[in-house]
């Protein structure tokens, strides 16, 4: 098995059909006491391109939301992106697709070769 003809792939598709994707992460620092302080809060970290599905998530019970319009309650989805061994996102990071945000699960190698992960995320609804 050629992996780096297969990744090669992957990393087309993605880039081909994949979603601009704007990643968020909280700044924390650690005061003098071991305490984690928020610095910064969600805090513009880049774009990456993947491909969510989100099929499992269609007859959820909704909520209307003066900023972000109708929100699905417990919604989750599935981001999938390519690997890369310096990856952009961390676990906890959040996401912002058309305009819904969402926070990033634990990562998984769904084939154990470092082709491509597959990230749960759920759907957040932001304070007003």
């Amino acid at each position: 098995m050629n992996i780096n003809a297969i990744k090669s792939k992957v990393d087309a598709v993605i880039n081909q059909y994949g979603t601009e994707i704007k990643v968020y992460r909280d700044i924390y620092s650690e005061d003098e006491y071991g305490c984690k302080n928020l610095d910064e809060n969600m805090t513009y970290i880049g774009t990456i391109k993947g491909i969510i599905d989100n099929a499992s998530s269609s007859r959820l019970p909704t909520k209307t939301n003066e900023r972000q319009g109708i929100i699905e309650l417990d919604a989750s989805a599935t981001l999938y992106i390519p690997y890369e061994k310096d990856i952009l996102i961390q676990e906890d990071d959040y996401l912002e697709i058309d305009g819904v945000y969402y926070r990033v699960g634990i990562f998984l190698d769904i084939v154990h070769y470092n082709l491509l992960y597959e990230i749960p995320i759920e759907r957040i609804e932001l304070n007003e």
